[in-house]
């Protein structure tokens, strides 16, 4: 049975947080704040020691700079839509 069929919806992130071998919740923070750009879906995987710690920065932080979190569902576009290079999907030009 296909993705579709069973009506779930893919979703890639296009920038990850690699919080399943950090060290520490400072590691995961500067990756994070480093690699996060205007549409970013950032992997974060559950259970991670230094996880939760990491948000708490992590997240002021993004909003400090104008960032915006919001659930994935905001981010889909059904229908026709393109990808780009960094995975983003993009409305219909």
């Amino acid at each position: 049975m296909e993705i579709k069929e069973k009506r779930v919806t893919e979703m890639l992130s296009n920038s990850d947080s690699l919080d399943w071998k950090a060290s520490n919740a400072e590691e995961i923070k500067k990756r994070v704040l480093e690699k996060t750009r205007p549409g970013s879906i950032i992997l974060f995987h559950c259970g991670m020691q230094y996880t939760p710690e990491a948000l708490t920065q992590i997240l002021p932080a993004l909003r400090a700079e104008g960032y915006r979190m919001m659930p994935l569902t905001r981010h889909l576009y059904e229908g026709k839509f393109t990808v780009d290079s960094l995975g983003r999907q993009l409305p219909p030009t």
